[in-house]
């Protein structure tokens, strides 16, 4: 995704039944469309199938990579065959740039549309490799989106710890509510700071967790966490800035926030999913990118033959046969 701040045009085309919005950004000499749609996606160490088949169809598979360790071609091959994007959250330790390169060349390979995300970290030395992590990733994979992801404790923390417009395409915010004996742990505060924040400047993805067993007293119901959890999800119908939200499947020392805990929950996330109306001025960011005079964007509407986009003034039209989108200048 290229950083909105950075815009220096908008264009219009008007697409039945979505409309679609074409920014140009000259530094990094590429485009990005934008519909009127949110993604949804998963993260669960079983199988992503077998959950989707509990729930609901997503658009996103998300795993986790930790810095060392093998590419995981297996992950990306079932995106591939399932057609989701792949969505890997890449765990540094040392922050050595050695696995870099090689990751970013991996990703590029398979000329995909893909999303890398990095969270945040309270050193400057996590700050630098950001960015030389972002520097690598546009230059390299254009059609991969960098994510910056924060948890929701360090939100507060967002101005010393963002590493600034030019080197992020999305931001995160991973909110895990736990519970204790009273119920849930509730905090509004990191999901409201995000939205003013970022809201005119970056689609924000939100990648929840929502306990709905501890082990500790166990005075609460997953009834519970499944309205919960339909909140959550109903919050991308508030404002366009919300452009995803992933459920995360997994436990915690505060909590077990695995979806199979209960069919309350399951139930839940497939209704929250299904119940996402792809309203007006909700908007997805979708990779693309420029050949020449051509724009091309990876997924969305088929296209009229009537269709055209205006970019610095100039009329750009569709090509027929091709895959994607493409437009060229009249």
């Amino acid at each position: 995704m290229l950083h909105l701040a950075a815009i220096l045009l908008t264009a219009v085309y008007i697409a039945s039944p979505k409309t679609y919005f074409v920014y140009e950004d000259y530094e990094r000499h590429g485009v990005v469309c934008e519909a009127e749609e949110v993604l949804t996606g998963i993260y669960t160490d079983s199988s992503y199938v077998e959950l989707e088949r509990k729930t609901a169809p997503q658009d996103i598979y998300i795993t986790y990579l930790n810095q060392g360790s093998p590419f995981p071609s297996d992950f990306v091959t079932l995106c591939t065959v399932k057609d989701r994007l792949p969505l890997i959250v890449y765990r540094p330790t040392d922050y050595s740039y050695d696995d870099i390169g090689p990751l970013v060349s991996r990703i590029a390979q398979y000329n995909i549309p893909f999303m890398l995300q990095i969270d945040a970290s309270y050193s400057d030395k996590a700050k630098d490799f950001f960015r030389t992590v972002a520097d690598e990733v546009h230059s390299c994979a254009p059609k991969t989106a960098l994510i910056w992801g924060v948890s929701s404790e360090k939100v507060g923390d967002i101005t010393s710890l963002y590493p600034g417009d030019e080197y992020v395409d999305w931001v995160a915010v991973n909110i895990f509510e736990g519970a204790d004996r009273e119920g849930l742990n509730i905090d509004p505060y990191p999901f409201y700071a995000m939205l003013s924040y970022f809201e005119r400047s970056k689609p924000v993805m939100l990648n929840i967790s929502v306990a709905s067993y501890t082990e500790d007293g166990h005075r609460y119901f997953a009834y519970e966490a499944a309205d919960e959890i339909e909140r959550l999800y109903s919050k991308a119908e508030e404002t366009a800035a919300i452009c995803a939200v992933n459920y995360i499947s997994r436990s915690s020392s505060q909590g077990s926030a695995d979806a199979n805990n209960s069919q309350a929950v399951l139930k839940a996330i497939g209704s929250a999913v299904q119940g996402i109306t792809k309203a007006d001025k909700i908007r997805l960011p979708m990779l693309a990118y420029q050949y020449n005079n051509s724009f091309y964007c990876g997924k969305g509407a088929v296209c009229t033959e009537d269709e055209y986009c205006i970019l610095n003034g100039r009329r750009y039209y569709k090509i027929s046969g091709r895959a994607g989108y493409s437009f060229v200048e009249n």
